[in-house]
């Protein structure tokens, strides 16, 4: 399964090298640092693939923000993208 958070056109052209290697997979669109979208991915790998052998989680996300100009949102965004997500998977 390759996922994506925004870009449902670089997932799907995630999935497409996956394929040209020889394994099959599926895209799937979901913000991670969610618990609801996280299980539902979980769910959804699991009952498509029928079992969950490995998860790769390089969910991460940066800002053009200095960090001494960054607001408490945006680092706890970050925080979410890349701490919550790998929590939550």
């Amino acid at each position: 399964m390759t996922t994506g958070r925004t870009s449902e056109a670089d997932a799907r052209e995630t999935a497409r090298l996956v394929r040209e290697a020889g394994s099959d997979v599926d895209t799937y669109m979901a913000d991670i640092a969610e618990h609801a979208q996280a299980a539902a991915l979980i769910h959804t790998t699991a009952r498509r693939f029928g079992r969950l052998d490995m998860l790769v989680n390089n969910a991460s996300m940066r800002r053009q923000t200095k960090f001494t100009e960054m607001t408490p949102a945006e680092w706890r965004e970050i925080l979410a993208a890349t701490l919550d997500s790998a929590f939550l998977s």
